[in-house]
């Protein structure tokens, strides 16, 4: 048996931006995005800094998906945190740099 999957047509690249900034997680409140990379590795070595913080944190792979998404998307990896962590979160990844 086949099964259709209809996925929301999306009109420009802000509403897909505004779609994630409301809850990519499925958890309450805002959460932005801190961090993007095309590499998986350097993505985790990122949520296990946020994890040793205490810094709540999604990871959002867009590596894989089933439906077209733009060229600047394609195999990246977001890092969300609650608006309210953001500060705290760019100094923890500020000081890890240096």
């Amino acid at each position: 048996m086949s099964k259709i999957i209809k996925f929301p047509i999306v009109k420009n690249k802000r509403e897909v931006e505004d779609a994630h900034l409301k809850d990519p997680s499925g958890l309450p409140g805002t959460w932005v995005m801190l961090y993007k990379t095309p590499f998986e590795y350097e993505a985790h070595f990122v949520c296990g800094l946020l994890d040793t913080h205490g810094i709540p944190h999604f990871l959002e792979p867009l590596k894989h998906l089933l439906h077209p998404v733009s060229s600047d998307q394609l195999g990246v990896y977001f890092i969300w945190v609650p608006e309210d962590w953001l500060e705290i979160a760019k100094s923890v990844l500020k000081n890890a740099q240096n």
